[in-house]
């Protein structure tokens, strides 16, 4: 991790912030936001795991950093979930559902890379301003 020194260079929040924006065109589509029950939560969730990540790198601590990309981590799981949903309703069709739950997953596994990175060094993130 040495070297690194903007939160945009770690492959979590690159891959995190990949499924914000294909979550964002899909909310864009006619209606969803207005008929699909759980819009505003998935416009949520799918916001906070890139900010997660970008806070805790923030606070030059890697243990409390770890805990912020779990939260991410967490609020991606969420995504894919509301993404399930979304296919059920009849949002997502079954042939383009796969690549949202393929951005989901690899958001997620990138985050648990970073995590496990994070829990087993001990090294600072970040130089502090």
């Amino acid at each position: 991790m040495a070297g690194l020194k903007d939160f945009r260079e770690f492959a979590a929040w690159q891959r995190a912030e990949e499924l914000r924006v294909m979550c964002e065109e899909f909310l864009s589509r006619p209606g969803v936001r207005q008929r699909f029950r759980r819009a505003q939560q998935l416009d949520n969730a799918v916001a906070s795991a890139p900010r997660n990540i970008a806070e805790g790198f923030g606070r030059f601590k890697l243990k409390v950093f770890a805990q912020f990309v779990s939260i991410a981590k967490g609020s991606e799981t969420e995504v894919l979930n509301i993404l399930l949903e979304a296919r059920s309703a009849k949002f997502l069709s079954a042939t383009e559902f796969p690549k949202f739950e393929t951005a989901a997953r690899r958001a997620i596994g990138t985050a648990v890379g970073l995590i496990r990175y994070l829990q087993r060094s001990d090294e600072p993130p970040n130089p502090e301003p």
